[in-house]
């Protein structure tokens, strides 16, 4: 077993035994449970949402196995202790919720009689937390190495310009995801009914949305690169590109996909394997998977610093 395979197994196998306990746990008490069940509750610990107790279970562990899936997909390489931690914090979140609303309805007639005290949201925090940080000490995966490569420059005719196009998009697969979350979501929208699932329905919709991609365009100026639909928008300047290279970028690298941001680093990730990337001054870089990277290093690396 390879050290990328064996970090893989210990981070991903931690989370999938927290999902399935706090699936088997949470249904055996589910027989005990009033129907329908209080599923959500007000500031002042009183239950105020109530749905089917199956269907609210179906709902919660189609978030955990999403959550799960998702962290696979993105450490198969490298991955970080960041987004292990990160993932196995909000299973464990989850987890103790689901668990924890099971209890709070088991034996009682009503469930308008279902109470949640701080003392519960404390414990659910606290199992989250010491999930999280537990797989966050794993030793990470080895860093790959990604045998970067720097193209020519590009040729430019006498008196012209040179410039490039292309686009960074997530594969189908990624977008399935999303609409596999989003579907999760509304089915426990629909069985809770009550603001806080409806509030992150909205919010997963916008991201997947606004998980389109980028379009970017390398010319004189630098990396231009702006969302689909506008925004963000925002631009790399030439006279702050030391060279631009060709590499092999791998997701669990950055902690997943999107915009991501490290100390001295930002890469639009929306799949693994070639990618360009930035040497930026200050020892900065900036990595995209986009079409055709050979193409884009090449008219950078003819206008790096600012060369005309």
């Amino acid at each position: 077993m390879t050290p990328t395979t064996r970090h893989l197994v210990l981070t991903t196998g931690a989370g999938a035994l927290v999902t399935v306990g706090a699936a088997v746990w949470s249904a055996l008490l589910l027989p005990r449970s009033p129907d329908p069940a209080a599923v959500h509750f007000g500031p002042d610990g009183v239950a105020d949402g109530f749905a089917t107790p199956w269907v609210a279970w179906a709902g919660m562990l189609a978030l955990n196995v999403l959550i799960l899936v998702i962290y696979t997909a993105s450490a198969r390489a490298a991955a970080s202790r960041w987004s292990a931690g990160v993932c196995t914090f909000g299973l464990g979140l989850t987890a103790a919720v689901q668990v924890n609303i099971a209890m709070t309805n088991a034996g009682l007639a009503d469930a308008a009689a279902a109470r949640l005290g701080w003392g519960d949201l404390a414990a659910v925090l606290g199992v989250g937390l010491a999930l999280g940080l537990i797989v966050a000490a794993v030793p990470p995966a080895p860093e790959i190495d990604d045998t970067a490569r720097t193209p020519a420059p590009a040729e430019v005719p006498a008196g012209g310009a040179v410039a490039w196009a292309g686009v960074a998009v997530y594969p189908a697969w990624f977008r399935a995801l999303l609409v596999g979350l989003v579907v999760a979501l509304v089915i426990l929208t629909l069985a809770t009914a009550n603001w806080y699932a409806l509030a992150a329905t909205a919010l997963t919709v916008l991201a997947g949305i606004f998980a389109g991609g980028w379009r970017l365009r390398a010319d004189s100026e630098g990396l231009h690169y702006t969302g689909v639909f506008g925004w963000p928008d925002s631009l790399v300047p030439a006279a702050e590109i030391e060279s631009a290279e060709v590499f092999d970028l791998r997701p669990g690298q950055w902690g997943g996909w999107g915009y991501r941001t490290q100390p001295g680093a930002t890469a639009l990730v929306t799949r693994g394997g070639t990618a360009l990337r930035l040497r930026l001054t200050g020892g900065r870089t900036f990595a995209a998977t986009c079409s055709d990277p050979e193409g884009a290093a090449a008219v950078l690396n003819r206008y790096a610093g600012g060369r005309a």
